[in-house]
């Protein structure tokens, strides 16, 4: 996984030819009044004609959190799922809370 894809330096160049299955894009791009949804549109759309995965993070509202999906974002992260948490924690979570997961038969928006 790339972190904070799109901030220092990180280059569309070689994304290519990194040896990684995804990205996770920099909160930057979520929530800032900075933020153009034409060029997360253009990285999610990129990073899946690439194979990549796409995780968003720092999604507070379901409204980010919709628009993201709308996009073809497949995974998210941030306080609208659950504060930072330790490992029992975070396991007890997804086993609470499987139809976040994008397998599950249920997956759906949790509720803000």
């Amino acid at each position: 996984m790339l972190d904070d894809f799109g901030t220092g330096y990180s280059s569309l160049s070689c994304l290519h030819e990194l040896p990684i299955a995804g990205i996770k894009l920099d909160r930057s791009f979520i929530g800032s009044e900075r933020r153009h949804p034409a060029i997360l549109a253009a990285v999610v759309t990129l990073a899946d004609q690439l194979g990549l995965t796409v995780t968003a993070e720092g999604i507070e509202t379901s409204v980010q959190h919709e628009e993201l999906r709308s996009m073809g974002c497949g995974y998210a992260q941030g306080y609208l799922f659950a504060r930072p948490l330790d490992r029992a924690a975070a396991g007890e979570l997804i086993r609470t809370h499987a139809r976040w997961l994008p397998e599950s038969p249920d997956a759906q928006t949790p509720a803000a």
